[in-house]
């Protein structure tokens, strides 16, 4: 099948999904168009789905590209838990933060944006002094193993009441976004995007070894830099938005590869904001009609393509 006929078949995939959240009555399975309210709530959570649908996706492709492992993710370099342990400090220790109650409804969104960025300063700090790939991969993980450790240590000293809220946020939802919520959520993906871009030209280049992309001019240094801040921006925000979305930014770079069949990495990307979308959009439609948390539907989907690839790649 040709490449513009997979991308259109895509494309025609999630403007059905669309078009089913967004105008399908839930109990009596007609296509109507609902009261302005309704439809506004609806349209928010397809903008959300949309945006996460482009934002992990592109965070692991553009993370198994640089470090060449087929099971680095978003999670891969402790984003994502220092966004929850940002979290958890709001949820566990709000009321004890002097000013917190004056950020209102924003409070979650600049807790887990604190976490985020912390995390990303530190992960260019340390990549100012570490040339190997792996050895920036383990520090990654030890950071995520230390977030992952100062949640649990939080909700071990904090009241039942408050760690069924942060549970209940852990476990994603494309809803509660207003339309503010959703502008600022559109300009840190088109931050972070425009870092992923930069950084393609410079990727194509390392397919070939390290030292063939020194020989281009190409700065591996920067190229990382790049990298680090697109996936950050993109990583960190979704997840103060809609939470922890697990596993998505793994497995559809690897539906990408699947679907093109090729080295072209300008392909690759595009596709895998496609299948993003796509997949993003599938899961809204089910998270509608059976209100099954996203990260379940996500670990769903997300865990037998995982194993997969473990054994494909032995």
């Amino acid at each position: 099948m040709k490449t513009n006929l997979k991308a259109l078949l895509f494309i025609l995939f999630f403007i059905i999904c669309g078009t089913i959240s967004l105008f399908l009555d839930k109990e009596t399975f007609v296509f109507k168009i609902p009261e302005e309210l309704i439809l506004q709530l609806r349209f928010s959570k397809i903008l959300s789905a949309v945006f996460c649908g482009i934002a992990l996706p592109i965070s692991g492709f553009l993370l198994q590209e640089i470090f060449k492992n087929p099971l680095a993710g978003p999670s891969v370099l402790g984003i994502s838990t220092s966004a929850s342990v940002g979290v958890a400090v709001f949820v566990f220790l709000g009321n004890h933060i002097f000013l917190w109650h004056l950020f209102s409804d924003y409070a979650l969104v600049i807790s887990a944006l604190s976490g985020s960025g912390l995390c990303i300063l530190l992960l260019l700090w340390i990549n100012s002094s570490l040339q190997d790939n792996n050895t920036f991969i383990i520090v990654g993980f030890l950071i995520s193993a230390l977030a992952g450790t100062i949640v649990s240590f939080l909700q071990f000293i904090s009241p039942s009441e408050t760690v069924k809220q942060y549970i209940v946020w852990n476990l994603g939802s494309f809803t509660g976004l207003d339309a503010t919520k959703n502008i600022i959520f559109s300009v840190g993906i088109a931050i972070g995007m425009f870092f992923s871009v930069l950084s393609i030209h410079q990727l194509r280049a390392n397919l070939l070894g390290e030292k063939y992309a020194i020989s281009l001019g190409i700065s591996l240094q920067k190229m990382k830099l790049y990298i680090l801040i697109a996936t950050g921006i993109l990583t960190g925000i979704t997840t103060a938005f809609l939470g922890p979305i697990a596993f998505i930014g793994i497995i559809i770079p690897h539906f990408s590869r699947m679907t093109t069949k090729t080295s072209n990495l300008y392909q690759q990307f595009v596709f895998t904001i496609l299948i993003g979308i796509s997949t993003m959009l599938f899961i809204n439609v089910i998270n509608d009609f059976f209100t099954i948390p996203i990260n379940i539907l996500a670990s769903i989907i997300g865990v037998p393509v995982i194993l997969y690839v473990m054994l494909k790649k032995k």
